[in-house]
């Protein structure tokens, strides 16, 4: 799915896939994991850009532990949540639609939601 996403996107940049054993509940364990990982692509990177929408809650969680392990290497962090304004079922049954980011960091949200 994630191929898939990132060809919707027209997203041709480098990927890092983080991946859960169990995204459900793995716990303290799994998000330690994923933050060891993702470690090294903080070190040294320009903006990292956190979207905490959806998925599990163990997701949602590692999302935040993700943004904290950044900031504390000091890396600009930008977290957002995405918007669909479209009934589930059309949710559903065409998932990859552009969403209307909602900027939580910075005041990204009075630019548009643009991130610069």
């Amino acid at each position: 799915m994630v191929a898939e996403a990132l060809h919707r996107a027209c997203y041709a940049g480098a990927v890092e896939p983080l991946v859960f054993d169990d995204a459900v509940g793995g716990g303290r364990r799994e998000i330690d994991h994923l933050v060891q990982a993702a470690r090294p692509q903080f070190i040294g990177a320009g903006d990292v850009v956190v979207n905490v929408t959806g998925g599990t809650t163990l997701m949602g969680l590692a999302a935040e532990e993700l943004a904290t392990a950044a900031r504390d290497l000091a890396c600009p962090v930008h977290r957002f949540g995405l918007i669909d304004r479209r009934p589930p079922f059309e949710q559903e049954s065409e998932p990859y639609r552009a969403g209307e980011p909602f900027w939580l960091d910075t005041a990204e949200n009075d630019d548009a939601g643009v991130l610069d």
